[in-house]
């Protein structure tokens, strides 16, 4: 039975998807035998015991997640949907777009249950959506700064170096994640407060970047934070996919977001329409965590 506020998480095993059917303890649609049924195989009807929940629902791409995610959101409105696949995250980014689906859970092996756990958290309550800490570890190594302006970019990037130049990650990879570090910063300062980039830029007075970066035993992350309030979910979209070719990398639209998510293993976009926009980037020390990087973009 699914408790009353708990979100529904439905992912399908191989014999359930060639058969049509679903976990019957994981969702709100039903057939008499308590398994979840196709389209056209009959009356559907709330398992028994199912309480409303209008908050959470995460489905799996193999079972037409997409087309299940329309049908429930036509009887629950306001639910908070998301998906868990195993297939390449990047192959389903328009799609996301034109159906309003902006989480997408990569499935790992090993599956990394606190991330999934932690997704499906920030989609129910957005209590712990802000802030670098709520992604890494507790005992976490975390450094904070205020950006002023132009001129202190190098600076901060510098002690960014320093920092993570002390993890178990290579050369290499600590220069990919600069890149990062460069083009979320150049967003938040240039772009979000209408400058141009690479003039000389004092920021006026509320106008506000703030950076933080860190590391735990696991992996080192960064967090970038603007106060423009001018980032959308669709924007985001929009941006990332209309960098996915070389005409859009040149014209520099949506450039950033998409190195950005290319270079780091996770990149969480939170948005808080009309206030705040906070760009979190992570780099894990073990190889196998960049086979297939989610989405993560999420607006309260």
């Amino acid at each position: 039975m699914t408790r009353p506020g708990a979100p529904g998480i439905v992912d399908a095993s191989k014999q359930q998807r060639r058969q049509g059917r679903i976990d019957p303890f994981a969702g709100p649609w039903y057939g008499p035998s308590g398994h979840g049924l196709p389209e056209g195989a009959g009356p559907r009807r709330p398992r028994p015991g199912y309480q409303q929940d209008d908050r959470s629902s995460n489905l799996d791409r193999r079972i037409d997640g997409f087309e299940t995610l329309r049908r429930v959101r036509q009887t629950y409105p306001a639910i908070k949907t998301a998906l868990i696949t195993d297939y390449s995250v990047d192959g389903y980014i328009r799609m996301a777009l034109e159906k309003d689906v902006t989480n997408i859970i990569a499935k790992t092996a090993p599956f990394d249950a606190e991330e999934l756990l932690r997704t499906v958290d920030n989609l129910v309550s957005g209590a712990r959506l802000f802030g670098l800490a709520n992604y890494m570890d507790p005992e976490a190594d975390l450094s904070s700064h205020r950006l002023r302006g132009s001129d202190e970019i190098q600076e901060i990037r510098n002690a960014c170096l320093q920092r993570f130049s002390r993890t178990p990650l290579g050369e290499s990879d600590i220069s990919l994640f600069c890149v990062v570090f460069e083009e979320i910063v150049s967003n938040a300062l240039y772009h979000a407060y209408g400058y141009r980039k690479g003039d000389s830029v004092r920021l006026a007075e509320g106008q506000t970047v703030s950076i933080s970066y860190g590391s735990d035993r696991a992996k080192i992350g960064l967090s970038v934070v603007d106060l423009s309030g001018r980032l959308t979910k669709e924007t985001v979209l929009e941006k990332i996919i209309g960098a996915t070719d070389e005409d859009g990398l040149l014209a520099g639209s949506g450039r950033g977001l998409f190195l950005s998510r290319a270079m780091s293993d996770r990149l969480i976009v939170n948005i808080l329409m009309g206030k705040k926009t906070e760009l979190i980037a992570l780099k894990y020390f073990a190889v196998t965590e960049t086979v297939n990087r989610p989405l993560y973009i999420n607006q309260i």
